[in-house]
Protein backbone atom coordinates (compact mmCIF):
# COMPACT_ATOMS: atom_id res chain seq x y z
CA UNK A 1 0.00 0.00 0.00
CA UNK A 2 1.53 3.39 -0.95
CA UNK A 3 2.64 5.75 1.81
CA UNK A 4 0.17 8.60 2.47
CA UNK A 5 1.79 12.05 2.43
CA UNK A 6 1.79 13.65 5.89
CA UNK A 7 -0.54 16.63 6.49
CA UNK A 8 0.96 20.12 6.72
CA UNK A 9 1.50 21.89 10.04
CA UNK A 10 0.96 25.64 10.16
CA UNK A 11 3.78 27.41 11.98
CA UNK A 12 2.86 29.27 15.17
CA UNK A 13 2.91 33.07 14.89
CA UNK A 14 5.49 35.09 16.79
CA UNK A 15 5.18 34.52 20.55
CA UNK A 16 4.52 37.55 22.78
CA UNK A 17 7.50 38.92 24.67
CA UNK A 18 6.49 39.74 28.27
CA UNK A 19 9.34 42.23 28.41
CA UNK A 20 7.97 44.22 25.45
CA UNK A 21 4.73 45.86 26.52
CA UNK A 22 4.42 47.71 23.22
CA UNK A 23 3.80 44.46 21.29
CA UNK A 24 2.66 42.02 23.98
CA UNK A 25 -1.12 42.57 23.70
CA UNK A 26 -0.95 42.60 19.88
CA UNK A 27 0.91 39.27 19.71
CA UNK A 28 -0.68 37.43 22.66
CA UNK A 29 -4.15 36.82 21.20
CA UNK A 30 -3.21 35.47 17.71
CA UNK A 31 -0.51 33.33 19.32
CA UNK A 32 -2.79 31.81 21.96
CA UNK A 33 -5.63 31.38 19.43
CA UNK A 34 -3.33 29.33 17.15
CA UNK A 35 -2.36 26.80 19.88
CA UNK A 36 -5.54 24.73 19.58
CA UNK A 37 -5.42 24.23 15.76
CA UNK A 38 -1.66 23.65 16.03
CA UNK A 39 -2.22 20.81 18.50
CA UNK A 40 -4.89 19.33 16.21
CA UNK A 41 -2.47 19.41 13.24
CA UNK A 42 0.29 17.73 15.29
CA UNK A 43 -2.15 15.00 16.34
CA UNK A 44 -3.18 14.50 12.70
CA UNK A 45 0.48 14.17 11.70
CA UNK A 46 1.06 11.55 14.39
CA UNK A 47 -2.00 9.58 13.22
CA UNK A 48 -0.76 9.75 9.61
CA UNK A 49 2.69 8.46 10.55
CA UNK A 50 1.20 5.63 12.61
CA UNK A 51 -1.11 4.62 9.76
CA UNK A 52 1.87 4.50 7.36
CA UNK A 53 3.85 2.44 9.87
CA UNK A 54 0.95 0.00 10.27
CA UNK A 55 0.58 -0.33 6.49
CA UNK A 56 4.30 -0.90 6.11
CA UNK A 57 4.26 -3.55 8.83
CA UNK A 58 1.34 -5.30 7.10
CA UNK A 59 3.22 -5.20 3.81
CA UNK A 60 6.27 -6.69 5.51
CA UNK A 61 4.18 -9.52 6.97
CA UNK A 62 2.57 -10.20 3.59
CA UNK A 63 5.93 -10.19 1.84
CA UNK A 64 7.37 -12.62 4.39
CA UNK A 65 4.42 -14.96 3.82
CA UNK A 66 4.91 -14.73 0.09
CA UNK A 67 8.60 -15.52 0.51
CA UNK A 68 7.66 -18.72 2.34
CA UNK A 69 5.22 -19.76 -0.37
CA UNK A 70 7.67 -18.88 -3.12
CA UNK A 71 10.22 -21.38 -1.79
CA UNK A 72 8.31 -24.14 -3.54
CA UNK A 73 7.89 -22.14 -6.74
CA UNK A 74 11.52 -21.72 -7.65
CA UNK A 75 14.46 -19.45 -6.99
CA UNK A 76 13.05 -16.60 -9.08
CA UNK A 77 9.96 -16.30 -6.91
CA UNK A 78 12.11 -16.46 -3.77
CA UNK A 79 14.31 -13.64 -5.03
CA UNK A 80 11.30 -11.48 -5.89
CA UNK A 81 9.63 -12.04 -2.52
CA UNK A 82 12.87 -11.35 -0.68
CA UNK A 83 13.23 -8.05 -2.53
CA UNK A 84 9.66 -7.10 -1.63
CA UNK A 85 10.28 -8.02 2.00
CA UNK A 86 13.39 -5.82 2.05
CA UNK A 87 11.51 -2.90 0.55
CA UNK A 88 8.69 -3.34 3.05
CA UNK A 89 11.14 -3.52 5.95
CA UNK A 90 12.82 -0.31 4.75
CA UNK A 91 9.43 1.40 4.55
CA UNK A 92 8.57 0.18 8.03
CA UNK A 93 11.88 1.49 9.39
CA UNK A 94 11.39 4.86 7.69
CA UNK A 95 7.85 5.15 9.01
CA UNK A 96 9.02 4.27 12.52
CA UNK A 97 11.73 6.94 12.33
CA UNK A 98 9.17 9.50 11.13
CA UNK A 99 6.86 8.52 13.98
CA UNK A 100 9.67 9.08 16.49
CA UNK A 101 10.54 12.44 14.94
CA UNK A 102 6.92 13.55 14.96
CA UNK A 103 6.55 12.53 18.61
CA UNK A 104 9.71 14.46 19.56
CA UNK A 105 8.54 17.55 17.67
CA UNK A 106 5.11 17.35 19.27
CA UNK A 107 6.70 17.09 22.73
CA UNK A 108 9.03 20.03 22.04
CA UNK A 109 6.15 22.13 20.69
CA UNK A 110 4.04 21.30 23.74
CA UNK A 111 6.87 22.29 26.09
CA UNK A 112 7.44 25.53 24.17
CA UNK A 113 3.74 26.33 24.26
CA UNK A 114 3.62 25.66 28.02
CA UNK A 115 6.65 27.88 28.65
CA UNK A 116 5.25 30.70 26.52
CA UNK A 117 1.87 30.41 28.23
CA UNK A 118 3.60 30.67 31.62
CA UNK A 119 5.50 33.77 30.43
CA UNK A 120 2.30 35.33 29.13
CA UNK A 121 0.57 34.66 32.47
CA UNK A 122 3.46 36.18 34.42
CA UNK A 123 3.41 39.28 32.20
CA UNK A 124 -0.35 39.65 32.65
CA UNK A 125 0.22 39.68 36.43
CA UNK A 126 2.37 42.81 36.04
CA UNK A 127 0.34 44.61 33.34
CA UNK A 128 -3.30 44.32 34.38
CA UNK A 129 -4.62 46.41 31.47
CA UNK A 130 -7.39 49.04 31.54
CA UNK A 131 -9.77 49.06 34.51
CA UNK A 132 -12.41 51.46 35.78
CA UNK A 133 -11.73 50.68 39.46
CA UNK A 134 -8.59 49.70 41.35
CA UNK A 135 -8.23 45.89 41.32
CA UNK A 136 -7.72 43.93 44.53
CA UNK A 137 -6.30 40.80 42.84
CA UNK A 138 -4.43 40.17 39.59
CA UNK A 139 -5.97 38.88 36.34
CA UNK A 140 -5.70 35.28 37.59
CA UNK A 141 -7.36 36.03 40.92
CA UNK A 142 -4.08 35.81 42.86
CA UNK A 143 -2.52 38.37 45.20
CA UNK A 144 -1.15 41.52 43.55
CA UNK A 145 2.59 41.66 42.88
CA UNK A 146 4.60 44.72 43.85
CA UNK A 147 5.26 46.72 40.69
CA UNK A 148 2.01 45.63 38.98
CA UNK A 149 0.37 48.41 36.95
CA UNK A 150 -2.99 49.19 35.40
CA UNK A 151 -4.51 52.17 33.57
CA UNK A 152 -7.39 53.71 35.52
CA UNK A 153 -9.92 54.76 32.88
CA UNK A 154 -11.92 56.72 35.44
CA UNK A 155 -8.92 58.76 36.65
CA UNK A 156 -7.08 58.79 33.27
CA UNK A 157 -3.76 57.80 34.82
CA UNK A 158 -1.43 54.85 35.29
CA UNK A 159 -1.33 53.41 38.80
CA UNK A 160 1.30 51.18 40.41
CA UNK A 161 0.91 48.65 43.25
CA UNK A 162 3.53 49.49 45.91
CA UNK A 163 3.03 46.19 47.71
CA UNK A 164 0.54 47.74 50.12
CA UNK A 165 -1.51 50.29 48.15
CA UNK A 166 -2.07 51.73 44.68
CA UNK A 167 -0.06 54.89 43.99
CA UNK A 168 -0.28 57.21 41.02
CA UNK A 169 2.02 56.91 38.04
CA UNK A 170 2.40 59.63 35.37
CA UNK A 171 -1.02 60.90 34.27
CA UNK A 172 -1.96 61.79 30.71
CA UNK A 173 -3.70 64.87 32.23
CA UNK A 174 -1.43 66.14 34.97
CA UNK A 175 1.92 64.99 33.59
CA UNK A 176 4.97 65.25 35.90
CA UNK A 177 3.96 66.05 39.49
CA UNK A 178 7.31 67.32 40.83
CA UNK A 179 10.75 68.60 39.77
CA UNK A 180 13.77 67.88 41.98
CA UNK A 181 11.46 67.31 44.93
CA UNK A 182 9.49 70.57 44.36
CA UNK A 183 5.71 70.28 43.97
CA UNK A 184 2.88 72.66 43.20
CA UNK A 185 3.53 75.80 41.11
CA UNK A 186 7.29 75.72 40.53
CA UNK A 187 8.78 79.15 39.66
CA UNK A 188 11.98 79.12 37.67
CA UNK A 189 14.55 81.90 38.40
CA UNK A 190 15.04 84.52 35.66
CA UNK A 191 17.92 84.09 33.27
CA UNK A 192 21.00 86.20 34.15
CA UNK A 193 21.47 89.51 32.27
CA UNK A 194 24.00 89.32 29.44
CA UNK A 195 27.47 90.72 30.14
CA UNK A 196 28.12 94.17 28.54
CA UNK A 197 30.29 94.22 25.45
CA UNK A 198 33.13 96.79 25.66
CA UNK A 199 34.57 98.45 22.56
CA UNK A 200 38.02 100.05 22.61
CA UNK A 201 39.31 102.74 20.23
CA UNK A 202 42.85 101.71 19.38
CA UNK A 203 43.41 104.75 17.14
CA UNK A 204 43.50 102.70 13.97
CA UNK A 205 42.09 104.55 10.92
Amino acid sequence: MPTIAPPAITALPAAPDPNNRATFNTLAYPWSASLSPFGTQVAALGANVKANADDAATSATTATTQAGLATSNGAAQVTLATTQAGNAATSASTATTQAGTATTQASASSASASAAAASAEQASKLNLGNKAIAPTVDNQGAALLAGATYYDTALSKWRVWSGAAWVDGISSISGVSSINGLTGAVTLPPAPAPEPILFYNLGIN
